[in-house]
């Protein structure tokens, strides 16, 4: 028995100094993550980039203009005062969104389209008069022959009280 004690140590001992001698053999990796990659045609890329990006924004506006608020105007309940605005009219959806900016204040309303058949003259805010007081009722747009009704507004209010402020 002491025997093969004796010989099973001396196997264990061979095969751990076999083992220790004579390593597995590995290979080095490829490199998983290079510090460059060859790029090739990256003008095209970019041009394409840049179109794509100019599609977006043309399908993100429809329409924009700008305009000169002669005297102050509610729209939705916010006070614009007079001066420079540029107004812009978007697709969300199946919603038409009209925005109103001015030095970094933004007024954005939904509107409800009515289609203008007897469509004349070049965009303009249509505002409605009551005494001293003046409000966006809708938003008509030439290119778009529609008009474009907000705060819940439904048909255009009479003629005598209402002023168009021409978009350019």
């Amino acid at each position: 028995m002491k025997k093969e004690k004796v010989m099973r140590n001396v196997t264990l001992i061979a095969g751990v100094a076999l083992v220790g001698l004579f390593p597995a053999p590995c290979h080095a990796q490829a490199e998983v993550a290079p510090d460059f990659y060859e790029l090739s045609n990256t003008e095209a890329t970019m041009t394409a980039q840049q179109e794509s990006s100019a599609k977006h924004q043309q399908q993100a506006a429809e329409f924009q203009g700008k305009v000169s608020l002669p005297y102050a105007i509610e729209c939705s309940g916010k006070s614009l005062a007079p001066g420079q605005y540029s107004v812009s009219v978007k697709t969300d959806g199946t919603n038409r969104l009209v925005s109103i900016r001015r030095n970094g204040q933004v007024v954005s309303v939904v509107a409800r389209e009515a289609s203008q058949s007897s469509a004349n003259g070049q965009s303009a805010l249509l505002v409605r008069r009551a005494g001293r007081a003046h409000k966006l009722e809708a938003v008509y747009v030439e290119d778009l022959n529609a008009v474009l009704y907000l705060d819940g507004a439904g048909k255009a209010g009479d003629a005598s009280t209402s002023d168009r402020v021409p978009i350019t």
